[in-house]
């Protein structure tokens, strides 16, 4: 597999042997990876770094960046709404398209808020991006609203979700896992379904602003470590902790951390513009947790073998 993503696999009946293959690479930096398996399981892989000239050639195709963004402040049952959920969709859509002609060739976006944000519009979205990308493409998921755990399952609500009937009205994370699984190329997703707290009736106020208690989407998240080749998850909170959004800011401490990173060029790069995703977590993880005087801390899981891929470039 390179990138993450996985390609060809082949049959060997020694204890030894040489195959050739022919990969095509994408512009800059992949990580290809070699992994053996037999009955008992896996081998540790093998990794390689293999760098591809970014301007190499006329005929060089830049990967796309296909973007589907879901944000729900607005419900059917107004007891449930929440602020600025919507915004943060529509922000990371505004940042992200402005990618297009830069490292990324195209930028098809699908953006999801409110009453669009329905479930079968969540599911109609996750279709969309199935058919939207190559394996030479990143893929990206932006969720943000209100997520709630019923026996045992995780759900994320849409608009005309039901919390008491989440079963029957939300959209099952199963969902979620399996368009990742179907994803041909490059895969991040990145989630703020920690705002539950209008469903539980907890609501308080931080000096930073409205905070909401959540269901523990750590688990959930975990479940996209079975998706072969890998997902970079980056959740807005670890376990319990609650999303801190501010009135000042019209956004998530998430999502305004990675407007400030990509939009505003504040993440840290090497001197090039290129801002990858591990300089863009290292941002994000130490500005939410200044933005909410530490009450609030990202997660993010790089898979190994996944390369240190490009999300941004910006002003130098």
């Amino acid at each position: 597999m390179w990138d993450a993503t996985p390609e060809i696999t082949r049959a060997v009946t020694r204890r030894q042997a040489r195959v050739s293959l022919e990969l095509v690479l994408a512009p800059g930096e992949n990580r290809v990876a070699v992994q053996a398996r037999n009955r008992h399981g896996p081998s540790e892989p093998e990794i390689r770094l293999v760098t591809r000239d970014a301007t190499g050639g006329p005929g060089l195709k830049r990967p796309d960046l296909c973007l589907l963004a879901i944000g729900v402040s607005e419900y059917a049952n107004p007891q449930y709404n929440l602020g600025y959920a919507h915004a943060d969709a529509e922000a990371m859509t505004r940042v992200l398209a402005a990618q297009e002609g830069r490292f990324y060739g195209q930028v098809r976006t699908r953006l999801l808020t409110d009453r669009e944000a329905d479930r079968e519009g969540v599911i109609e979205g996750l279709e969309w991006l199935q058919r939207a990308g190559t394996q030479n493409d990143l893929a990206v998921i932006f969720i943000a609203g209100h997520g709630i755990k019923e026996r045992g399952q995780y759900y994320f609500l849409g608009h005309d979700a039901d919390p008491n009937r989440a079963r029957v009205t939300g959209v099952k994370w199963r969902e979620f896992i399996e368009t990742m699984e179907q994803l041909p190329g490059i895969r991040w997703l990145l989630a703020d379904t920690c705002r539950a707290g209008a469903i539980t009736g907890k609501r308080g106020q931080t000096s930073q602003g409205m905070t909401r208690d959540a269901a523990d989407v750590t688990d959930a998240l975990r479940e996209l470590e079975e998706v072969e080749g890998g997902v970079v998850v980056m959740s807005a909170a670890t376990g319990r902790e609650v999303s801190v959004e501010s009135r000042d800011w019209r956004h998530g401490a998430f999502t305004k951390a990675i407007i400030e990173g990509l939009e505003e060029g504040r993440a840290p790069h090497a001197g090039d513009g290129i801002i990858r995703i591990r300089e863009l977590d290292a941002y994000v993880t130490g500005r939410v947790r200044a933005l909410t005087d530490g009450e609030q801390h990202p997660m993010t899981e790089v898979p190994r073998m996944m390369t240190n891929f490009p999300v941004a470039v910006c002003e130098v």
